[in-house]
């Protein structure tokens, strides 16, 4: 079975049972069952495959270790690409630190040992070191739009070496590289953000990418509501709060 025959569903591929909770709390368990991997899983229609790219990013931003065996499992199960895996953790780092994604990705590499992946030939990147600035600002300017010219160069002199890392780094060293789209990175990073709590102004530029990048309101709305059974309400609907102040021409009156 694929992905597109899975395409509308994830309950067969992530069970509460993998939290060792059917024993234990079984009416609990079912609760999560009922409306986390069906009701939440059958919304909306978004490709199986970005569900499964929201849920990983989703529990890596909100350091959700045991539910990340689940989701790991389940991403594999359904055929979701180990370096697709690999590069949404690498990614993350930009966002949530190397603290925030080191167990992640050893986790990530015990599962895949185990499948007998041969991490020899791991080498994504596109770009050479003497172009990290350049390339990296290229993917700016294509999210964010032809004002990101130059702009590793903008800030102060105590904080322009900031400006320099993110296009250096952020963008250069990671969204420049293969297995991943740049629609793809853009859905994670607003994914990480929304899930973790990020202030609102990094928020809706990343929205705003998104929207540049021809992903639709509905999208990003659904992308968000995959959210909610790992991170809850309040975080999802202050995202789709910014979402509607970015898409709606009027909002309706509290």
């Amino acid at each position: 079975m694929n992905i597109t025959d899975m395409r509308r569903s994830k309950a067969h591929l992530f069970s509460p049972s993998a939290l060792s909770l059917d024993v234990t709390d079984p009416e609990f368990s079912d609760i999560i069952s009922r409306f986390a991997f069906t009701e939440v899983t059958q919304f909306g229609d978004l490709e199986t495959r970005d569900k499964i790219l929201i849920s990983l990013a989703c529990v890596i931003a909100s350091n959700g270790k045991e539910a990340f065996h689940m989701v790991l499992k389940g991403a594999l199960k359904a055929g979701i690409k180990e370096e697709e895996i690999k590069e949404l953790i690498y990614q993350s780092t930009a966002y949530v630190g190397v603290s925030g994604i080191l167990y992640y990705l050893r986790e990530t590499n015990k599962e895949l040992d185990r499948k007998g992946h041969d991490f020899s030939h791991e080498k994504r990147t596109t770009i050479k070191e003497e172009e990290r600035r350049e390339k990296g600002e290229e993917v700016q300017v294509k999210i964010f739009g032809p004002e990101m010219k130059g702009s590793s160069l903008k800030g102060d002199d105590e904080s322009r070496h900031i400006s320099r890392w993110i296009s250096e780094n952020c963008y250069g060293d990671y969204y420049t590289r293969e297995g991943l789209s740049l629609k793809d990175r853009e859905l994670i990073t607003f994914t990480i953000l929304l899930s973790s709590g990020c202030t609102d102004n990094q928020l809706k530029r990343h929205i705003q990418g998104n929207l540049n990048l021809n992903r639709s309101r509905k999208e990003l709305i659904e992308a968000a509501s995959e959210c909610i059974p790992f991170i809850g309400y309040p975080k999802v609907l202050k995202a789709i709060d910014a979402i509607d102040e970015l898409t709606l021409k009027t909002k309706s009156a509290d």
